[in-house]
């Protein structure tokens, strides 16, 4: 009795002294994972400054592991960026960026559909989207998922909205504040206050690809304004 009471005591002491390890990994383990989350986390904040909606024009996976080989490329070259989380995600939208303009999704969107739509709608300014549709041999619902797209291009190359000629800053503001409430809305929050397109979507309570369109709409917009001379009225809607 004595010497089984004292093998369970040898067996309880031997399990309880391998705990220990056991623990201290499973805590390693944790904390890698809460580690690889939040470093996801910030890739994908990254990624939202070039849309709500990437996919079917970008693969979402091989944006996220670009995302990820940039993250730790800036905490190699530069630990103290470590601190500002608003610097680490601009590295990164920076390299998403140069990352997407290689693609061959790229190299055919803008001058394949996004210019085009953008001289469509230099051709009839304020047209309704069956007339803009027709232009482009879409149906309605084709003009939208252009408008999605095109969204995302001016998310990756925001700099094709002002054209490269230059434009002052009085045209710029004139064509923004043509523009109807909820672009002019928009285009506030991302550009002044850095939201990504997720957030924004949030914010208005619209669906990602919903928002990302209506950032296609206002960039499109406000580029073939600047692009035509064309000058309108500002908005007379409340602000």
């Amino acid at each position: 009795m004595i010497e089984h009471s004292t093998r369970e005591q040898a067996a309880a002491q031997a399990d309880a002294d391998s705990w220990p390890p056991l623990a201290l990994h499973a805590d390693e383990a944790v904390m890698s994972r809460e580690i690889a989350d939040g470093l996801t986390r910030l890739v994908r904040m990254a990624m939202g400054r070039l849309g709500g909606v990437v996919e079917p024009w970008l693969d979402e996976g091989m944006l996220i592991g670009q995302g990820l080989v940039a993250l730790v490329g800036a905490l190699r070259d530069d630990p103290n960026v470590a601190g500002s989380r608003d610097a680490l995600v601009g590295r990164v939208v920076e390299s998403l960026r140069r990352w997407a303009r290689m693609s061959t999704w790229y190299r055919a969107a803008w001058p394949c559909r996004v210019a085009p739509l953008c001289a469509s709608l230099a051709s009839r300014p304020g047209a309704c989207d069956d007339l803009l549709a027709g232009d482009l041999g879409l149906r309605e619902a084709g003009l939208r998922r252009r408008f999605v797209e095109a969204g995302l291009v001016f998310g990756v190359s925001p700099e094709l909205i002002v054209p490269a000629s230059g434009e002052g800053g009085d045209r710029l503001a004139e064509a923004i504040a043509a523009l109807p409430r909820d672009q002019r809305s928009l285009l506030v929050l991302y550009f002044r206050d850095g939201l990504t397109i997720p957030e924004i979507a949030e914010l208005l309570e619209l669906p990602p690809d919903g928002t990302q369109e209506l950032y296609g709409r206002a960039t499109a917009t406000v580029r073939t304004r600047l692009v035509t001379g064309a000058r309108e009225r500002p908005s007379t809607e409340a602000a």
